[in-house]
């Protein structure tokens, strides 16, 4: 937020999540999963097949959704013993260009 007091006015900018921003790109089940990883930073399979909202599959079909996420790089997945351990990629395209943009709106409107 900023508020210019010599002109009176306040600007505030409101920017959505990854998940929400996207959602034209991703299937139903996919929102559901990258919601639940917004909510979990570290998940497996079968966290996400408990889950009382989830209605889209047992295991074998949440995988299928989780292993396309993590190939279009939405999730990253780490070998912890025998199973997987899933969490949001860190190094995400999309909000490094949401911080460039950020970065470049303040100094232009300064």
């Amino acid at each position: 937020m900023n508020i210019d007091y010599e002109i009176n006015t306040t600007r505030i900018r409101i920017f959505k999540t990854f998940a929400i921003d996207n959602q034209e790109k991703l299937t139903e089940p996919e929102k559901f999963i990258m919601s639940f990883a917004s909510r979990n930073p570290n998940f497996s399979i079968n966290d996400i097949v408990k889950d009382p909202q989830n209605h889209f599959g047992k295991q074998t079909t949440i995988r299928k959704y989780v292993n396309s996420l993590v190939e279009k790089h939405l999730l990253s997945n780490e070998k912890i013993g025998k199973k997987y351990i899933y969490n949001l990629q860190k190094n995400n395209d999309y909000l490094n260009r949401v911080k460039h943009l950020k970065h470049l709106e303040d100094n232009l409107l300064k």
